[in-house]
């Protein structure tokens, strides 16, 4: 993605002893996401992190959106509000920070091109109604340590393949099984549990065997009864 900034010249009010020399204010953008494999049952799913609740850009939106002022009322929405979905460069090192520490996964950033070019409507996320394989994630506080932003991240499973891994609901239905089993057997599981889950695992990845949650022996005596009164000849 192209990247490139834009030299604001700031003018400072002199004061009463001295002057002071005009400063240059760079305005830089920056989008983010992250590849993270075992999200809901996906592997290789994309997280395209977005800032939330953003009061106020980081500049003048007749700074960051080129021919701003051009812009009709009905489209400006769109483009002010990806303007503020975007981070500024302090925010986006936190937030690497942060994700890399939280959920362990690789974490790009690419800075955008300022101001931001109008030929085309830009589509913020947040304009995206969540919905099927469509959504936003916001990751669990991380150790107590907190963000001075609220942030999310939208995904996407329709094109990404299923995972490699057994999911936690079968997973636990594995634990249980096995658990129960030792139990018949006269053996404690609690001498076993930290192992339970690990072959559960193990068993699925390489045979592909994995339990399935069936009917216990009253659930089927009595589905079994409604099916003869069901199959009963009527009375003459």
């Amino acid at each position: 993605m192209s990247s490139g900034e834009r030299n604001v010249k700031l003018r400072l009010i002199r004061g009463g002893k001295e002057g002071v020399a005009q400063e240059n204010l760079k305005l830089r953008l920056f989008s983010a996401y992250s590849l993270v494999d075992d999200f809901k049952g996906y592997d290789r799913v994309r997280l395209n992190w977005i800032c939330l609740e953003r009061r106020s850009p980081a500049g003048p939106y007749s700074k960051l959106i080129e021919g701003y002022a051009q812009i009709g009322d009905q489209v400006r929405p769109f483009f002010e509000q990806y303007v503020k979905e975007l981070f500024s460069e302090d925010e986006v090192g936190l937030l690497g920070s942060y994700l890399k520490g939280s959920l362990g996964a690789g974490f790009v950033s690419n800075e955008e091109l300022v101001p931001i070019p109008s030929v085309f409507i830009p589509r913020p996320f947040r304009q995206i109604k969540p919905g099927g394989p469509m959504g936003f994630f916001k990751p669990a506080a991380c150790g107590g340590q907190c963000l001075p932003f609220d942030f999310c991240g939208y995904y996407d499973l329709s094109r990404c393949p299923p995972s490699l891994r057994v999911q936690p609901e079968a997973a636990e239905k594995g634990v249980e099984f096995l658990r129960e089993s030792l139990r018949e057997l006269g053996i404690d599981p609690e001498g076993y549990e930290p192992l339970l889950k690990s072959a559960v695992e193990k068993v699925y990845d390489e045979r592909g065997l994995m339990v399935e949650q069936g009917k216990t022996r009253e659930e089927r005596i009595r589905e079994r009864s409604q099916f003869f009164r069901v199959q009963a000849p009527p009375e003459s």
